[in-house]
């Protein structure tokens, strides 16, 4: 046995399961990093042995905006969990004594009985010897998955279960948010969705006593809450402050990019520098998402999960319009920005996914080599919404609808509406559609419900939208020209010094109807023409919905 090519993995769960039998957003975030709170324990105590090699998780010092962090020391506090489901070792370790030991803690602190976390916590571990050549984080990662689908079943269950009650507890909360939510209350789901208010009113002694009433009450103070902030901001209060963003996050051909890393004849040192930029992502993405006034839950590498509220927007008194500064698409941007600066620019990596005799090599083995991007699941749901189902619809999004796409990259988006309708639509972030969805999302509407009458008019104009997408490229834009100066062809669509041009909104409106039907071509389409007719009108209409949506002041049913 050549105990060079030994390695030691873990992997635990059942961290789904656990999140969805919790319903408060406290609990759902105590939920999530209970796992990394163990993964971090167990990892202090592999960092005692000598000759050990930890490959994944990054787990030594980074340096983030000029600060130096160390993940494991107890006074890292980021509000997060930041350490994955899995462990990979290089080297033989006995993980069984570590694991009852670190169980053993949880117990006396939690004061859940540690026989019930034994048999509730998956904690599956293994050795393995590999060949030198072997991609080991894929190889070890296979198994470790098969590992995870032998499910405990459970035996005795208490009526009325420790981990739920501990996750949940109120008063005082549970150790692990009052370690890492030392000075700030966790917030619930109105307070995440009217976020966008706590910088400017946060000295405002109505907004301070609405706090307060709310952190002290029930369902109901919610509804007062709810009362207060519209007398207390006014025309600044839209509809949309509501609801909630559940957004699921997962990178994009990462393991494509592992293969072409082990490919490299300095493999060691490039997988320990990707597993150090996965960390240092995850630790920049949770500011991100703090700055945007959104609570991180678990940020475990190229691995999010947050709640947010859905935009700022900003109202102006004086021309009594509304400017949306920002959405959770602009959030969306900004994550996608820190993940490229880490790998797609990143010195080495950057430099080597541009190297085309290494990919040329690399694909001459079998495999096409694409960049990691990252592609992003957003449940919209009322703040009332139970949160472990609009967390199961965020999972959803994310893998059964953006990552299935041909080009992943995406973001697949649903608003479940107060009044049980939805709808949604699936962006790919690098074809122009998107782009002018985002463009359009930042017109200034001087109107009332002017967005919803120009639904209103489209809607009954599908079947006609639908002809016009069967037509040749050229005629079809010319056409949709034709159908817009037709169909508004009022003063209020028209440029006061120009009555020949559509406003900004509806010019951007019409480019958003040929770039989606230009990327999607109909008569290409392997769906068929119908089903990509239909595909390319719902995504049509549900950007405007969503636009519309933001603007609303009150809640629609249409």
């Amino acid at each position: 046995m050549n105990t060079n090519n030994l390695y030691t993995a873990l992997t635990i769960g059942p961290i789904l399961k656990t999140l969805q039998s919790v319903k408060s957003t406290k609990a759902i975030w105590a939920a999530s990093y209970l796992f990394s709170y163990l993964i971090k324990g167990i990892l202090k105590e592999i960092k005692k042995i000598k000759r050990i090699e930890i490959i994944l998780p990054y787990s030594d010092k980074v340096t983030i905006n000029g600060n130096e962090l160390e993940p494991l020391d107890d006074k890292f506090r980021k509000r997060a969990g930041f350490f994955p489901d899995k462990i990979i070792i290089k080297g033989k370790v006995e993980l069984q004594e570590i694991i009852d030991n670190v169980l053993k803690g949880f117990a006396i602190e939690s004061q859940i009985p540690e026989a019930y976390l034994k048999n509730y916590i998956n904690l599956y571990h293994l050795s393995i010897e590999l060949n030198e050549n072997e991609n080991v984080i894929l190889k070890i990662n296979e198994l470790l998955d098969s590992l995870e689908l032998q499910k405990k079943v459970l035996e005795n269950i208490p009526k009325d279960d420790p981990l739920v009650s501990f996750l949940e507890q109120k008063s005082p909360y549970n150790f692990l948010i009052r370690d890492e939510f030392t000075k700030k209350p966790f917030q619930s789901t109105i307070e995440i969705s009217t976020a966008e208010f706590e910088e400017k009113y946060k000295d405002d002694r109505r907004y301070v006593e609405a706090i307060k009433k709310l952190k002290a009450g029930d369902d109901e103070n919610q509804k007062e809450f709810i009362k207060d902030i519209k007398t207390i901001v006014s025309d600044n209060y839209r509809n949309y402050q509501k609801y909630i963003a559940v957004v699921q996050a997962d990178g994009d051909n990462v393991g494509t990019l592992l293969k072409f890393l082990y490919e490299q004849s300095n493999k060691e040192e490039l997988i320990k520098r990707f597993s150090k930029n996965l960390l240092s992502f995850a630790i920049g993405a949770v500011e991100i998402i703090k700055a945007y006034k959104g609570t991180p839950i678990y940020a475990g590498g190229d691995d999010l999960l947050f709640f947010a509220p859905v935009a700022h927007t900003l109202y102006n008194v004086d021309n009594k319009t509304m400017s949306i500064k920002e959405t959770i698409l602009t959030l969306i941007k900004q994550l996608d920005d820190k993940f490229d600066e880490l790998f797609k620019m990143d010195s080495v990596f950057g430099k080597l996914m541009n190297n085309q005799k290494a990919i040329k090599i690399f694909e001459e083995k079998g495999d096409k080599f694409k960049p990691p991007t990252m592609s992003y699941g957003v449940s919209i749901s009322y703040y009332k919404f139970p949160l472990n189902q609009a967390l199961a619809e965020g999972v959803n999004q994310l893998f059964y609808t953006a990552k299935k796409t041909d080009k992943k990259n995406a973001v697949s988006y649903t608003i479940l509406k107060h009044s049980g309708q939805s709808f949604g639509a699936t962006f790919h972030k690098n074809e122009t559609s998107y782009t002018t969805f985002n463009e359009l999302i930042k017109q200034i509407v001087t109107r009332d419900n002017f967005i919803h009458s120009v639904l209103y008019k489209l809607e009954p104009q599908k079947e006609v939208i639908k002809e016009i997408g069967k037509i040749n490229a050229i005629d079809r834009d010319k056409i949709f020209n034709n159908f817009f100066l037709n169909n508004f062809n009022e003063s209020v669509h028209r440029e006061k010094n120009d009555s020949n041009k559509l406003i900004p909104f509806l010019e951007k409106t019409k480019q958003l109807f040929i770039d989606t039907y230009k990327e999607k071509e109909i008569n290409a389409s392997r769906l068929g023409i119908d089903k990509q007719n239909e595909i390319n009108v719902n995504k049509i209409y549900s950007a405007l919905r969503f636009i519309d949506f933001i603007n609303n002041k009150e809640e629609r049913n249409d």
